[in-house]
């Protein structure tokens, strides 16, 4: 059984990169078809210019991680610069309204993820908890970065107008 062990993994590998290669290509292909205004990004504030690289950068790794091989070197870089990325993005966020220079909105709710799931993630991942590592880190993707990632192509926002119009 051994001996067909790295056969096998070499071919879960494969389709890995094929998977996060296809996904990869299928969201460049659809940045291509809605011909973009990339020129509203450049207006843009600093700081949401900032924010914003952040989070697209953690959501591009994240989905990343979750597709490749766990437990890895790969993984374990990979997730702690996933953990400063999302830090970081969520902190630059919070910083106009801790400011007093701008009330939260729905998508700024997400705030409130990374604050408690990104260190129970890492507990959990320091303590070989794999299962609730697992959960924590899905819930932060999708409840703390993919749902106001949504919100944020809203009609009316920034990134409706860069992406879709209007």
């Amino acid at each position: 059984m051994s001996a067909l062990q790295p056969n096998a993994t070499l071919r879960g590998d494969i389709r890995r990169v094929a998977l996060a290669g296809g996904l990869v290509a299928l969201a460049v292909a659809s940045l291509l078809l809605l011909k973009p205004r990339f020129y509203l990004l450049a207006e843009m504030p600093f700081m949401l210019q900032v924010h914003l690289a952040l989070i697209l950068f953690g959501m591009m790794l994240g989905g990343v991680l979750m597709i490749w091989r766990k437990g890895r070197t790969f993984h374990r870089v990979g997730g702690w610069i996933f953990v400063v990325v999302v830090a970081a993005g969520s902190i630059i966020s919070a910083i106009p309204f801790l400011m007093g220079r701008s009330p939260l909105g729905w998508a700024h709710a997400g705030l409130i993820g990374p604050a408690l799931w990104l260190p129970l993630g890492v507990i959990f991942a320091k303590r070989r908890d794999v299962a609730r590592h697992r959960w924590m880190m899905g819930i932060l993707y999708f409840g703390a970065m993919l749902i106001p990632g949504a919100i944020a192509l809203l009609p009316g926002r920034v990134l409706w107008r860069v992406f879709i119009g209007g």
